[in-house]
């Protein structure tokens, strides 16, 4: 999917107006069928989304909420990801008619263990249902690899935070993989860890990054569940992949989320049904996450 400069993006949207009940404005143009599916599955086919507008990024959608001329259009709303932004804060308040997700990115809504093990299941001809969830132990792999990855995304947002030029979530979660296996190294997250600390206290100094550290340390433990805080984008999903093409005879790489988005469980997800019910009756205000 393409997106575009401001003023083509109003008017596409007025253009496919009558196609969609409810205009979707999103960061990544990547992310269209998702979305799409996400919300029709969450408010029960109620709607319509013929397409669903890339912004150009974060930023691009809080300039469209902000922009007077996006009021015309009545049904509408504005989403961008959590983000590392919720574990070190937000610099600046999005407006109240943006929804910030609760949890990293919209991949993380699809990490569905349940909808991962029955697409293993449906590619196995010999295997038993038993023999498929033992050899997976999904439950097991997601918590050792979140128990993992935790700390090392701890230091992604103190870079975040101190607005480091750092190598950080562009990196795929697959780089960590112990070699030739499908579990993520403790060691190769260390070492990671260890480049960015003495990088950042190279550049601002020990004593500033130990600050931003337990700022970040405290706002991480609002977060019960650690798995929301790892970017499902480009580490959960292609380590669950990894995950099920090792350990089953799923290969289906580029398949894999959309199949998981008409499977998973969306009970995860009710903040944004909520939000977008506000927007169909009418209500453009909306309470970002903190």
């Amino acid at each position: 999917m393409r997106s575009y400069p401001p003023r083509a993006l109003l008017a596409e949207v007025r253009i496919l107006e009558r196609f969609n009940s409810l205009s979707v404005f999103v960061e990544d143009a990547t992310k269209h069928n998702y979305y799409k599916e996400l919300i029709t599955r969450l408010m029960d086919h109620q709607v319509t989304i013929r397409k669903v507008f890339p912004c150009n990024g974060r930023l691009g959608v809080i300039r469209a909420a902000g922009d007077q001329r996006f009021n015309r259009f009545k049904h509408k709303i504005f989403i961008v990801d959590g983000d590392l932004y919720l574990l070190c804060g937000e610099r600046q308040a999005p407006p109240s008619n943006v929804l910030v997700l609760d949890k990293y990115c919209v991949e993380n809504y699809f990490i569905c263990l349940d909808a991962a093990y029955e697409l293993a299941v449906e590619c196995e001809c010999t295997l038993s249902q038993g023999q498929v969830a033992r050899r997976l132990a999904l439950r097991t792999w997601l918590r050792d690899t979140t128990r993992v990855l935790a700390p090392l995304f701890i230091w992604y947002a103190v870079a975040h935070d101190l607005n480091a030029s750092i190598k950080t979530v562009s990196i795929s979660g697959l780089r960590f993989l112990e070699n030739g296996k499908d579990v993520v190294s403790m060691e190769l997250v260390k070492k990671r860890i260890d480049e960015i600390k003495n990088s950042l206290e190279r550049v601002y100094g020990s004593r500033e990054v130990k600050k931003r550290l337990n700022r970040i340390l405290r706002m991480s433990k609002k977060h019960s569940d650690k798995t929301n805080s790892i970017s499902g984008k480009s580490y959960l999903m292609p380590l669950l992949w990894k995950r099920l093409a090792s350990r089953s005879s799923f290969k289906d790489e580029h398949g894999m989320t959309m199949r998981l988005v008409r499977r998973c469980n969306l009970s995860g997800a009710q903040h944004i049904k909520e939000a977008i019910d506000a927007c169909l009756v009418g209500s453009s205000s909306l309470s970002p996450v903190t």
